[in-house]
């Protein structure tokens, strides 16, 4: 039972992480868009 709920944490972890990291992705290739209209 506390594994699951380990491994649960560390799914909802892991997708925080994935969501963070596609964010940081947009992020990115919006600052780099505007940068080359300008």
């Amino acid at each position: 039972m506390q594994r699951d709920e380990a491994f649960g944490k560390l799914r909802n972890q892991s997708q925080v992480d994935y969501r963070l990291s596609s964010f940081a992705i947009f992020i990115g290739l919006r600052v780099r868009c505007t940068d080359k209209t300008d």
